[in-house]
């Protein structure tokens, strides 16, 4: 019995023993996993933390990029803001609509504006009034460039200035991608650029005409002193006396062309004085009124009484009415009414000769100033050059507009 229970109290201590030491077993294991879980959430966390530290580095680099390409930016629209501004180019930029979007300073300058407010709605194509190919042109892509005598006061673009200038006109089509975005309008004053060259090309043709002269004169004055002489001993066949009087005219002829190319190459070359322009002006229209009167041509004239006198060459400028008169008259076959105008206008005294002959295209408006140029049969087309340059040596401008059927008006201003 003893025996037995001590056999019994041996095994029961056995188990226990086994039971704590599996328990014991058991807390061991689950305190490693416990240790390796809180491990491996160190590890993840350590790396989710170094990938977050390495996440944000990138996003400030990648800042910092983008700071230096905004600055970079900014820098290159302040160098082309700079470049735009100070152009001593005008410039304007349209749309593709040519609608007017910004001008630079020297734009503003050009048209004498103050300010951008100064210009309202001004269209590109209306403005320029181009013909309708070159504005096919121009909307296809291609450039255009002209050199004319702008008048201000006919122009389509905003402006306070009066008179003219020659001015360079270069509108370019702006693209991207091959398609066009809008029109870049380049404007600059040339008139200075002009005076100087006409100056060089006119002291040119005045040693040119000099030594011309001298050598067509003498040939000419033999040929037409030898047919006066045969003519006035008498010639009986009628067909001889044709051709000489024919001879006699054309030497004539070519003497008035010498003697108006010296008078251009020399107009610089005289004395200027104050000139009383009513007097001047008026002796001109009174002696033309009586000469018209059997051609059907009306001359009126409306010459304010109290005008200024202005510094200059009295025949010169008298030569200058009278020829554009004349032109008028010219213009007018079959008769006409030419009116002749006289006005101060601030600092100038404004000439209008207007008449309801003809009138002349756009394409003959921009030549008739040139050397040669004429639509007259018998016309040597120095005339209106000649009282171009005359008019320009008194400072002044001679402006002309003409519609084709309606007649013509050439404006002459004349400084105080």
């Amino acid at each position: 019995m003893r025996v037995s229970l001590f056999l019994f109290f041996m095994d029961f201590s056995g188990d226990v023993r086994d039971m704590k030491k599996k328990k014991t077993v058991g807390k061991k294991r689950t305190k490693a996993k416990a240790k390796a879980k809180v491990k491996a959430k160190v590890k993840s966390g350590k790396k989710a933390l170094l990938d977050t530290e390495n996440l944000i580095r990138s996003l400030m680099v990648k800042e910092q990029e983008v700071l230096q390409t905004e600055d970079a930016l900014v820098e290159s629209m302040r160098r082309f803001r700079d470049l735009f501004e100070q152009s001593p180019i005008g410039v304007a930029i349209y749309d593709p609509a040519g609608e007017l979007l910004i001008v630079n300073n020297s734009y503003l300058e050009i048209f004498g504006l103050a300010s951008f407010g100064d210009i309202k709605m001004q269209n590109l194509f209306k403005a320029l009034r181009l013909p309708g190919k070159r504005e096919k042109e121009l909307r296809s892509g291609e450039v255009i460039q002209r050199e004319i005598e702008f008048n201000f006061e006919k122009a389509g673009l905003a402006t306070s200035r009066k008179g003219a200038a020659h001015m360079l006109f270069t509108v370019s089509p702006l693209f991207r991608e091959k398609k066009v975005i809008g029109y870049m309008l380049q404007i600059q004053d040339v008139t200075e650029r002009k005076k100087i060259t006409e100056a060089q090309r006119l002291a040119q043709l005045g040693r040119l005409l000099s030594d011309m002269a001298h050598e067509v004169n003498n040939p000419l004055m033999i040929i037409s002193g030898r047919a006066e002489f045969a003519l006035i001993e008498g010639v009986e066949d009628e067909k001889i006396r044709d051709t000489l009087n024919i001879i006699l005219e054309q030497c004539y002829l070519a003497k008035e062309i010498i003697q108006r190319l010296l008078k251009y190459s020399r107009i610089g070359k005289v004395k200027k004085e104050p000139v009383d322009m009513h007097k001047a002006l008026g002796l001109i229209v009174d002696i033309l009124q009586h000469h018209f009167r059997m051609s059907s041509i009306e001359l009126e004239k409306d010459i304010h009484p109290s005008l200024p006198r202005v510094i200059g060459n009295e025949k010169q400028l008298q030569e200058v009415f009278m020829n554009i008169i004349r032109n008028s008259a010219d213009a007018m076959p079959d008769g006409g009414v030419i009116k002749v105008t006289a006005r101060r206008e601030k600092n100038f005294i404004k000439i209008d000769i207007e008449d309801t002959g003809e009138g002349m295209s756009e394409q003959i408006l921009e030549r008739i100033f040139e050397p040669f140029f004429t639509t007259k049969q018998k016309g040597t087309g120095l005339g209106l050059a000649v009282c171009h340059t005359i008019i320009q040596e008194h400072g002044g401008q001679l402006l002309y507009d003409s519609e084709v059927a309606k007649g013509t008006k050439a404006s002459i201003l004349l400084p105080i």
